[in-house]
């Protein structure tokens, strides 16, 4: 587990699979155990199904964040939640274009905002986006949305989540592997979503490029950052933490100047 420096602000983004290990057996104890040893101020979490309300240790009676202070979207199967310690002053959620019948995707954009002597605001969209639609025209939508949402003059802003999204350049073989399948691995299906927002100016925070972060080999998720302009990161990676099929990521920002 990465060591926090004193007073950074550290953001865990987790696809927890149902609350299920990549061979699909219950984990939830596990995995909020998991969670709770992140020593997160904010936890973004994809495919934290409805249970997650019900005797969870992140947003129940003996937990460790504050009940009131976690926002959840609803779905068939997929939900993403937001959990967070600190002051919440504005909360959106959205639902983007599903492209699957109960599939929902949605997003969460929080603004934190606490006092002038506290650290300087940070904007935090947490984001699911779509799997199966093979042109990528529905990521594309939908991380065209999470970008209105938004707004293009905000400051400090980071989005972390499931893309479903990767890069060949991340892993070499996969060109070839998709391209046996049938893939066009030009039309920039694969990178959509993901390209979406690199080019409204996102840029990845990751200090160490992860090798993978899901069980198929790929890199799916991500953190981007956008005018980040009062804070820094210290550190950004996927931990090989076991208890989804998905690994965590984790990122570290500590205030400009403090």
């Amino acid at each position: 587990m990465p060591t926090r420096e004193t007073g950074t602000v550290r953001v865990v983004s987790w696809n927890v699979h149902q609350w299920c290990d990549a061979q699909g057996n219950a984990s939830r104890d596990r995995l909020e155990q998991r969670i709770v040893a992140l020593d997160a101020d904010v936890v973004c979490l994809q495919e934290a199904t409805n249970v997650f309300r019900t005797h969870s240790r992140l947003g129940g009676t003996r937990g460790s964040f504050d009940s009131g202070a976690f926002t959840y979207t609803e779905g068939d199967m997929f939900t993403t939640v937001f959990c967070n310690q600190r002051r919440l002053v504005q909360q959106q959620q959205y639902s983007p274009p599903c492209y699957t019948q109960g599939e929902a995707r949605s997003v969460v954009v929080t603004l934190d905002r606490t006092t002038d002597a506290a650290p300087p605001p940070l904007t935090i969209a947490c984001v699911h986006f779509d799997v199966h639609d093979s042109t990528g025209e529905a990521r594309r939508l939908q991380a065209k949305r999470v970008d209105q949402l938004i707004g293009a003059r905000r400051r400090n802003v980071l989005v972390v989540g499931d893309f479903n999204a990767y890069d060949y350049d991340d892993n070499a073989w996969l060109r070839e592997h998709d391209r046996a399948r049938g893939v066009d691995c030009d039309s920039g299906a694969a990178q959509a979503g993901l390209s979406t927002l690199r080019d409204a100016g996102f840029v990845s925070v990751m200090t160490e490029r992860p090798t993978y972060t899901v069980w198929s080999a790929r890199t799916v998720d991500h953190a981007l950052a956008r005018s980040l302009d009062d804070w820094r990161v210290v550190d950004a990676r996927a931990l090989a933490v076991p208890g989804s099929d998905h690994l965590p990521l984790v990122v570290d920002l500590a205030p400009i100047g403090r």
